[in-house]
């Protein structure tokens, strides 16, 4: 997928259909309106925004390759801020300008231009008397209820990821890079791979989960905690991971870590060794969900 900060000096050598979205979790909904563009025989593109009103549910990395995953070949990356004034037919003609579009596609909720004044049936409006398709997909449904941002976010607040997968259509995850931390855990025979959260970003129920961590080249059960280490401290929220039977350095790496199952809430204990007994346990717990989710 060839990914464009701005928009091209010169437009693609083909025709383009176009999905319109933030993609801020690239969820089931998401999925549909770039699916659109992807069946549509042009060349699959998407425009979407580097910054955002709400906390991100996706790394810019991890949002990247769910986009090409479900076909995308172009995408264009807009500053938010550098366009959030424009009314809705110039952010359409802003976009056609420097597009050959072919075709426009968007959800039924899909908000554009200043003051989020476009809707799509003024994209629609506006596309047909310039000769340009448009397909507007109807708000997703899964098993009855609906996706969207927001209700992904208020199932990870609430320590409930399995929801929030279904939702997404794939388990959450983050890959911020594995940094130093007090290196407490290597210390007792736990090491754990320390992903800070960046500022803006979506923080999931402070707790223990059992996960699952991408590293060379193969799937590792895990268990992780997300939150401040109220017994150690931590200057800001981290996702703490220990893989389980692993042995290798991950420092530096960007990680793929998957949230699973919520297995309890974080705490802060009386002493390290209480802490220690309790990280044990935590891994009898990761490894029988593990059990029960292969059953």
């Amino acid at each position: 997928m060839t990914v464009i900060d701005g928009f091209p000096l010169s437009p693609p050598s083909r025709r383009a259909a176009i999905a319109l979205g933030s993609f801020d979790g690239v969820h089931r909904g998401h999925a549909e309106v770039v699916g659109a563009a992807a069946a549509s025989g042009l060349l699959p593109g998407v425009v979407t925004f580097t910054t955002y009103r709400s906390a991100r549910i996706l790394s810019e990395s991890l949002k990247l390759a769910a986009l090409e995953s479900l076909g995308a070949a172009l995408c264009i990356r807009l500053d938010f801020e550098s366009i959030r004034d424009l009314a809705p037919e110039k952010f359409l003609e802003y976009l056609t300008e420097r597009l050959d579009i072919g075709l426009l596609c968007c959800g039924e909720n899909f908000r554009f231009g200043a003051h989020a004044a476009g809707d799509a049936a003024l994209l629609r409006r506006w596309a047909v008397a310039r000769g340009i398709g448009t397909t507007v997909l109807p708000l997703t449904l899964f098993r009855g209820e609906p996706v969207s941002s927001t209700a992904i976010r208020g199932y990870l607040d609430g320590g409930e990821p399995e929801r929030a997968a279904a939702l997404l259509g794939r388990p959450y995850a983050v890959d911020f890079p594995v940094a130093h931390g007090r290196e407490f855990g290597r210390a007792i025979g736990i090491p754990t791979a320390n992903q800070v959260y960046p500022d803006g970003f979506c923080l999931p129920r402070f707790g223990v989960y059992a996960s699952r961590v991408h590293a060379g080249g193969r799937a590792w059960p895990a268990v992780t905690n997300v939150g401040v280490k109220p017994t150690v401290g931590a200057a800001r929220p981290l996702s703490e991971t220990h893989l389980l039977d692993f042995s290798g350095d991950l420092y530096g790496q960007s990680v793929k870590t998957e949230l699973l199952h919520f297995l309890r809430p974080e705490r802060k204990f009386e002493s390290l060794e209480a802490l220690q007994a309790a990280m044990r346990r935590d891994m009898d717990g990761a490894r029988a969900a593990f059990a029960g989710m292969e059953a």
